[in-house]
């Protein structure tokens, strides 16, 4: 009888580890980790001002902070995001979420500036928020070095996308 306990033990540990294996083959990418955009950036040799730019996408106008990001896309090209303490580190509305009321995530690939883009996801009033849809155009089986940002606007001439916070790759292996 101990034996059979002991063999079925050994098979329920298996199953556990190809499980965790299998599920981590449906991943292309994941973010553990966020970055609130500073708006500018200032040279410490000239003190010149630009602004803090990537991969194309103008910052938002104001400072903002989070506090927890977590986020990975599938295979299936869904992008599952969610984000807490998303707020305002500066000006008058600090501390709050400001008037924003959703957000979108936007995904880069290796050295391309073309944009994946998630559908909106609300914006609470404490800054959380939980994308959970596919991205366009989709993304395909690999994502070399990734960069999501959080982003606000349509992505239009008349509302064009500008990043509030950033995703932090999760580069852990397991070990």
């Amino acid at each position: 009888m101990k034996k059979v306990l002991v063999l079925l033990g050994i098979i329920a540990t298996a199953s556990l580890g190809l499980s965790a294996a299998n599920a981590d083959e449906d991943v292309v990418t994941r973010f553990d980790g966020g970055i609130g955009v500073q708006p500018v950036l200032i040279n410490a040799t000239t003190f010149l001002v630009r602004a803090n730019i990537v991969r194309e996408i103008r910052p938002g106008l104001l400072p903002w902070t989070i506090r927890s990001l977590k986020a990975k896309l599938e295979t299936d090209g869904e992008l599952e995001a969610r984000g807490r303490g998303l707020v305002l580190a500066g000006g008058a509305p600090i501390g709050t979420r400001g008037d924003l009321p959703s957000v979108r995530g936007l995904l880069f690939c290796g050295t391309s500036n073309t944009p994946h883009v998630s559908p909106p996801a609300a914006l609470d009033v404490d800054g959380d928020f939980e994308i959970d849809g596919f991205l366009t155009p989709s993304v395909g089986l690999t994502c070399p070095t990734p960069t999501l940002l959080i982003v606000v606007g349509a992505g239009t001439d008349q509302s064009p996308f500008r990043w509030i916070a950033a995703g932090i790759p999760d580069n852990d292996d397991g070990n």
